[in-house]
C-alpha cells in the first residue's frame, strides 16, 4: 500500500504525477525501515491519494476535476504494479480519519479478493 498525502497542490500532474511515478517503479526505497539502500518491491501495489480540499472556494470545480482524475486512472488498472487506486478528499483533517478508513478498507477488501483468484 503506497499512500501519499496532497496537501496543497492537487493540481492534475501533481495527482497524476505522484500515481505514474510509482506505477512505473519496480522497487521502493526506504532507508529508514531497511537501512542503507533497502529496497522494498513493487507487486500487486495499492495506492491511495488524500487530497486536502479545506483551502478550496465552495464553488471551486476542483473536486470534480478530482473525481474524473480518479475515475480515469481506475479505467486504466491493473497498471502492474498498481493494482487498485483510491481517493479521498479531505475537506477538514480533524474528520479525516473515518473517511480514509473506509476508501483503505474497501482497498483492502478488493486487493484480498484479487489475491485469492
Amino acid at each position: 500500500m503506497v499512500i501519499e498525502i496532497e496537501e496543497s497542490n492537487i493540481k492534475p500532474t501533481q495527482i497524476l504525477g505522484k500515481f505514474l511515478t510509482t506505477a512505473f517503479s519496480e522497487h521502493f526505497m526506504n532507508d529508514k525501515l531497511l537501512g542503507r539502500n533497502g529496497l522494498i518491491p513493487l507487486s500487486d501495489c495499492s495506492f491511495l491519494q488524500i487530497a486536502y480540499t479545506g483551502n478550496l472556494s465552495k464553488r471551486s470545480q476542483k473536486p470534480n476535476q478530482l473525481l474524473l482524475l480518479r475515475d480515469r486512472i481506475k479505467s486504466k488498472l491493473p497498471l502492474p504494479p498498481m493494482a487498485n487506486y483510491g481517493l479521498v478528499m479531505v475537506p477538514d483533517w480533524k474528520t479525516a480519519g473515518r473517511q480514509v478508513m473506509e476508501v483503505l478498507q474497501r482497498l483492502l477488501e478488493h486487493s484480498s479478493k484479487s489475491s485469492d483468484k
